[in-house]
């Protein structure tokens, strides 16, 4: 319900706690919750009694709770983010500044948020953390009510500062909260931000971490100076190092910096970025963290004296090695070499000259592509770092790709983790999918929870709904689910992955691989469940889909394995499901079925699903007299002779044209073919049957067959019925002969034996079925019942 732990991914499967089950109830019914004031028509948490007071973290917990629902809904109960309440509904819920105060308030990302939400947020006058990061809509008109706010401790503005500094003026920029400790400004271009900025942070001397990533014209920087409670300065994609080294070299007290670049940074020449990280490194004593990925600044390698890669530039005398004696760290980094002791952290993906490559690295933790550890590192450092991190995650797909990865549960957790950090971003969605596949490759996959499974195929069902016109997402997201057990694993998502599958269907330029992949998914999702879900993906409207698909290869004259395969769903997605069948006739399913019988009529395969399908459409009392025509009759009929696909084709015509028979004489409403002389004709085919043949086909009920055993005047109807029991009973017994008794088919049997009317065959039909039952309830009582199992009595 909240953001998921992904470093408990593998742990011991543990029931979520009560309060958390409470408040997600909490988010979903909101109005429950709520008094609905009839002159503003807004809601407010209920406080009967004026003196209760809901705790101020227990707010908090609830609005975190709903932030994360809603960005994540739960697809397990179809809920979509209309079903939730907006955030301007849901934040006023706590009008009582007094019983139901806030301290944090998290709106990262959230479009809908505007400067009337912000001036309703800080009236909570205690709040001493916010973030309105990625709100576009929030203006200039919300400075003056954050910069009013006395508590705040924690402010993240993100890419939303620069609308919010828009033509400000110094009286704008005074913040009434003097113990700011962490500030976030980010995305700033203006040309006067270095006003903005140094008239920001001359007021805050207590910040301890400054993030100002991807701002320009920053100006030396020499405004930070009198910080000295500064330990953390991200200057992420701020270029122009030169102009203030000299600035952040004065800050004693960092203990992490970065300057790391995701693009392409401005080409400095090797021997001047050294010297600029030998001026770092000397001049920050306390420095234990330090990014440099995507910069030239730990380009030039150390091999020996005189002996200097890249470029044969030679380095400044000061950075040879220490004389002996000198506890050194040793470094194949120039710039680096001089450190007492390791950082705990060095980013060096992307540099130029690869360093993360090189032996000596004075470090504990490297971010880097050169081995496991690093991509691991780089992955979990990176996440909040869409360049890098997407960079990360391809090397964490080449890892898998070209080698092994011995931390699958440690990459599986980054990878997730970058996905549910990052739904809108294509890259990152792409890139973790494709990582995906290869974690569900592994042999240790048979050892993930369901919780796990739960996770990836979440994950997955995000991104192909998001992206469903970008061919490599669906492809990635298709085949990793192909490696999960269908549909046992995603029934939790069944609803949402037909609908995505069928959004990709639907697509008249699909791919290829993408038209196949996604219709042989469809099919086994249909294939192992029950009416319920059947009947869920007639309404999703996947008959006719799968129609338009059949009519588009017509059109093309293209019988492939998509053909064969939508035909293998629809029969699938028909058993025993009248509204689906009904689907078919209207969506001209009879029309498609005779176009294709003409122009592909050679293809068993294609033969076979499309005569199991109208088997099921059979089944249908009420649709029956549809099939009733003389086009019609006469392919069954002709198709009783068939050989193709062993029985298959004869066997389902003959299914066909009983259960039409069923109802009697009186509804054959056609001349010829003669109803008599179809009878012979089906009771000739079926004595040609090899009663031992095993079958290509799955009965979950043999309801529609035992409702043709008690037809009495019609025997022929008799003979298919009981014969498919012979035959089922005999083959499989171990499976059919119990359903069958379950059903209620042995009395039904034994009534055949005793009545006159069913001729000879039919009567041995049946007492083989009812014998074949008896030999496996033998059998079965054996398993459970043996001389050496037997207790002595007495």
């Amino acid at each position: 319900m909240e953001r998921p732990d992904f470093s408990d991914l593998f742990k011991n499967e543990k029931p979520l706690d009560l309060q958390v089950l409470c408040l997600f109830n909490c988010v979903i019914n909101w109005q429950l919750l709520c008094n609905r004031a009839a002159v503003c028509n807004t809601a407010c948490i209920q406080n009967t009694e004026k003196d209760v007071v809901l705790p101020t973290e227990l707010c908090d917990r609830i609005l975190k709770v709903f932030f994360y629902t809603r960005e994540c809904y739960d697809i397990s109960r179809g809920r979509k983010k209309s079903d939730f309440a907006s955030v301007s509904q849901f934040t006023r819920i706590f009008n009582d500044y007094t019983g139901t105060s806030l301290k944090c308030f998290d709106l990262h990302d959230c479009e809908e948020v505007n400067d009337s939400d912000i001036a309703f947020i800080t009236q909570h006058r205690g709040l001493t953390e916010l973030n309105i990061s990625g709100c576009p809509n929030v203006t200039v008109v919300s400075l003056s009510f954050i910069t009013s706010l006395r508590s705040l401790k924690v402010l993240s503005l993100g890419d939303t500062a620069g609308r919010l500094f828009l033509n400000a003026t110094k009286k704008n920029l005074i913040f009434s909260s003097q113990g700011l400790r962490v500030l976030t400004l980010n995305d700033m271009s203006d040309h006067h931000t270095t006003d903005i900025v140094s008239s920001i942070v001359c007021q805050l001397d207590k910040l301890v971490y400054l993030d100002l990533s991807e701002c320009s014209h920053l100006g030396d920087l020499s405004y930070l100076t009198h910080l000295h409670c500064l330990t953390h300065l991200i200057l992420h994609n701020v270029h122009n190092i030169g102009s203030y080294i000299d600035s952040i070299c004065q800050l004693c007290s960092l203990r992490h910096l970065d300057v790391s670049c995701s693009g392409e940074p401005p080409v400095i020449d090797f021997k001047t970025a050294n010297s600029y990280l030998c001026q770092i490194v000397s001049s920050l004593p306390n420095l234990a963290s330090l990014d440099l990925s995507g910069t030239d600044l730990a380009a030039l390698e150390l091999k020996g004296p005189g002996n200097i890669t890249a470029n044969n530039t030679v380095a400044d005398p000061l950075t040879w090695p220490a004389s002996e004696g000198e506890n050194i760290v040793g470094s194949n980094i120039i710039g680096l070499h001089g450190l007492h002791e390791p950082l705990q952290f060095l980013g060096l993906l992307n540099c130029s000259n690869d360093p993360c490559h090189r032996e000596q690295i004075p470090a504990v933790l490297v971010a880097g592509d050169a081995n496991e550890l690093q991509i691991l590192t780089a992955l979990e450092h990176y996440q909040d770092r869409v360049g890098l991190l997407v960079h990360s995650l391809n090397d964490i797909f080449q890892l898998y790709r070209t080698s092994t990865v011995n931390n699958t549960r440690k990459a599986l957790e980054l990878i997730l983790l970058a996905m549910e950090k990052h739904p809108t971003n294509k890259l990152v969605q792409i890139s973790g999918s494709a990582s995906l596949f290869y974690v569900m490759k592994v042999n240790e996959k048979e050892k993930f929870s369901s919780k796990v499974k739960r996770q990836i195929v979440t994950a997955l069902l995000n991104a192909m709904d998001k992206f469903i016109e970008q061919t490599p997402m669906l492809r990635n997201g298709c085949l990793t689910i192909c490696q999960f057990t269908l549909p046992t694993d995603v029934l939790f998502g069944y609803e949402m992955l037909v609908n995505v599958l069928l959004r990709s269907l639907r697509r008249e330029d699909q791919d290829d691989f993408i038209l196949r992949i996604s219709i042989y998914l469809l099919n086994s999702l249909v294939c192992q469940v029950d009416n319920r879900q059947k009947n869920l993906v007639g309404k999703l409207e996947a008959i006719r889909i799968i129609l338009q698909l059949v009519e588009r290869r017509l059109v093309n004259h293209n019988c492939d394995d998509v053909m064969e395969i939508a035909w293998s769903a629809m029969w699938n997605v028909t058993d025993e499901t009248p509204e689906n069948c009904r689907e078919f006739l209207e969506n001209r399913g009879m029309e498609f079925f005779t176009a294709c019988l003409k122009e592909f009529g050679d293809r068993e395969e294609l033969l076979r699903n499309m005569l199991g399908l109208l088997g099921n459409v059979a089944e249908v009392k009420e649709l029956r007299p549809q099939l009733m025509t003389k086009e019609y009759i006469t392919v069954f009929s002709d198709l009783l002779d068939s050989n193709c696909d062993g029985i298959e084709v004869s066997y389902n015509s003959a299914g066909v044209l009983s259960h039409i028979a069923s109802d009697g004489a009186g509804v054959w409403t056609i001349q010829n073919p003669a109803r008599q002389h179809v009878m012979k004709r089906m009771a000739d085919a079926i004595s040609r049957w090899d009663l031992k043949k095993k079958r290509n086909i799955n009965y979950r009920s043999f309801g529609p067959i035992l409702r043709l055993v008690p037809v009495y005047d019609t025997p022929e109807v008799q003979h298919w019925a009981i014969w498919a029991l012979a035959n089922l009973t005999t083959v499989y017994p171990g499976r059919y002969c119990v359903l069958l008794k379950e059903e209620g088919g042995l009395e039904l049997l034994e009534k055949v034996l005793l009545d006159p009317r069913p001729y000879s065959c039919i009567k041995e039909l049946a007492e083989m079925v009812l014998v074949n039952c008896k030999k496996n309830s033998d059998n079965y009582s054996c398993d459970f019942c043996n001389d050496e199992d037997m207790e002595e009595i007495g």
